[in-house]
C-alpha cells in the first residue's frame, strides 16, 4: 500500500469519518442504513490493511488489537454472541485504528478533517429545538439524550485542539460549537450530561484557557482511583446519595433501581471472574440479571461492563491502556494539549461510573491520549491555498531551472 497516497488523501479521510461517526438517525431509514453499513465494512477492511502494512507499529495499535481480541476470545468461548460483538463494535474498532494511523503518520490532516463532523452538532441542536419531544423513538439526529455526549465530546475535543493549533487560542467558531453543545445537553435534559459537561467546561476554562498549572495529584491514575471509590460509595452510602440525587435531580427512584441492577451484575461477575461472559446481547443480559425493560440493556456502568465482558483479563488490558495514556499525558503536562487530554480523560473516567457501555468514543479518546506527545510536534498550520501556491511555485521553479537540451547540429 502506498503510504503517501492514503495518509495524504483528505477526501478519503473525511468520508471515513462521516461513515464511522454516522448519526443514529440514519438507522431509521433502511436503504440509507444498508448503504452506510456497506461503506463502514469497506472502510474497516481498508484500515485493517493499512494497519497491517504500515510500520512501525505503535503501542496504541497493539493495545487496540489486544483489547478487541480479548472480547472476541471471551465471546467465542463464553455465552456471549460473537456476531453481535462484530456488528456492534466494527465502528469502534475501525475508528480507533483510524485515529492511531493518522496520529502516527499525518496528525495535521486528521485534526483538520475532524471539522467535517461539526455540522452534526448543529443539525442535532436544530432538531431538538424543532422537535423537543424527540424526532424518532431513538431520540434526535445523534440518538438518545443520554448517549449524545459520546458523539459530541470527540468532535469538541478535536475542535479545541484544531483551534489552538491554528490560532494559539480558542477561536470564536470553537466557542460557538461549545455553546451549541451546552444547549444540546440543556434542552435534551440528560442528567448525566448535565453533570459531566459543566465539569469538563470548568476544568478546560481553568487549566487550558487560563493556562494555570495542573496540580501534581491531578492525573489519570488518581482519577481512576477516585472513580472507583465514588462508585463504591454508591453502595456504602446509599441513603446519602439517594437524598442528594432526589433533591438535585429528582431521580431517586432511578438511582435505587440502578443499585439493584448493579448488585445483580456483580453477582454474575463473581460467577465468572476471570474471563467474563463475552459480549452479551440485551436479551441475554436481561435473562441473566433478572432485570427487564428498555433500561436494562446494559449494566449502566463502564467498570461493570468491562468485568462482565472479559473479567479480570479485560480489566487488566484496560488498566494497561489507561497507563499508556497516563504516561503520554504526563510527558505533555505543561502544554495546552497535555492539559486538555488530561481533563478529557479524567472526565471520561468519572463519567464511566454511571454511564452506559464502553462506547467507541471512549476508546477513541484513550487512543488519542496515547498519542498526546505527537500533538507537541505538529507542523505549523497554513491555509490550504498557501500550500498549493507554494507547490505551484516549486513546480515553476523546476521548469525554469531545467537545463535545455540541444541537438548536435552538423
Amino acid at each position: 500500500m502506498n503510504r503517501k497516497s492514503i495518509y495524504e488523501n483528505a477526501l478519503l479521510l473525511r468520508l471515513m469519518l462521516l461513515f464511522l461517526m454516522r448519526p443514529q438517525f440514519i438507522l431509521t431509514y433502511m436503504p440509507v442504513n444498508i448503504l452506510c453499513q456497506s461503506g463502514i465494512f469497506c472502510f474497516t477492511l481498508l484500515l485493517i490493511l493499512a494497519a497491517v502494512t504500515s510500520k512501525p507499529v505503535s503501542k496504541a495499535r497493539v493495545w487496540i488489537i489486544v483489547f478487541y481480541g480479548t472480547i472476541f476470545f471471551t465471546s467465542l468461548i463464553g455465552p456471549g454472541r460473537l456476531d453481535s460483538f462484530v456488528t456492534k463494535n466494527i465502528r469502534s474498532f475501525a475508528l480507533c485504528l483510524l485515529v492511531d494511523l493518522w496520529m502516527t503518520y499525518n496528525p495535521e490532516l486528521l485534526i483538520d478533517s475532524f471539522s467535517v463532523l461539526n455540522w452534526y452538532i448543529y443539525v442535532n441542536l436544530i432538531m431538538i429545538v424543532v422537535f423537543p419531544d424527540g424526532l424518532v423513538t431513538s431520540g434526535w439526529f445523534l440518538g438518545h439524550k443520554n448517549t449524545q455526549i459520546f458523539a459530541i465530546m470527540p468532535v469538541l475535543v478535536f475542535a479545541l485542539i484544531r483551534s489552538y493549533w491554528k490560532n494559539g487560542k480558542i477561536s470564536a467558531h470553537t466557542w460557538v460549537l461549545f455553546l451549541a453543545s451546552a444547549a444540546t445537553f440543556l434542552l435534551g435534559r440528560s442528567a448525566g450530561s448535565l453533570v459531566v459537561f459543566p465539569v469538563f467546561s470548568v476544568l478546560v476554562l481553568i487549566y487550558c484557557v487560563k493556562d494555570r498549572a495542573v496540580p501534581r495529584a491531578f492525573h489519570l491514575c488518581n482519577g481512576l482511583m477516585a472513580g472507583l471509590l465514588l462508585f463504591g460509595s454508591f453502595f456504602w452510602l446509599q441513603n446519602v446519595w439517594f437524598f442528594l440525587i432526589e433533591a438535585l435531580l429528582q431521580r431517586g427512584a432511578s438511582f435505587v433501581w440502578r443499585i439493584d441492577l448493579w448488585n445483580s451484575v456483580l453477582s454474575l461477575i463473581r460467577e465468572r471472574p476471570l474471563l467474563g461472559y463475552g459480549y452479551l446481547i440485551e436479551e441475554s443480559l436481561q435473562e441473566l440479571s433478572g432485570f427487564y425493560g428498555a433500561a436494562a440493556i446494559h449494566p449502566h456502568s463502564v467498570f461493570l461492563f468491562i468485568l462482565l465482558m472479559g473479567g479480570a483479563v479485560l480489566a487488566a488490558v484496560v488498566l494497561v491502556g489507561i497507563f499508556l495514556a497516563h504516561t503520554a499525558v504526563r510527558k505533555s503536562a505543561g502544554s495546552f494539549f497535555g492539559k486538555l487530554m488530561l481533563v478529557t480523560l479524567m472526565v471520561y473516567l468519572i463519567d464511566a461510573i454511571i454511564e452506559v457501555e464502553w462506547g467507541f468514543q471512549i476508546n477513541v479518546m484513550f487512543v488519542l491520549g496515547m498519542h498526546t506527545t505527537r500533538l507537541l510536534s505538529l507542523k505549523p498550520w497554513e491555509p490550504w491555498h498557501a500550500a498549493d501556491n507554494r507547490q505551484s511555485r516549486k513546480r515553476k521553479l523546476r521548469i525554469v531551472c531545467r537545463r535545455p537540451r540541444f541537438r548536435n547540429v552538423p
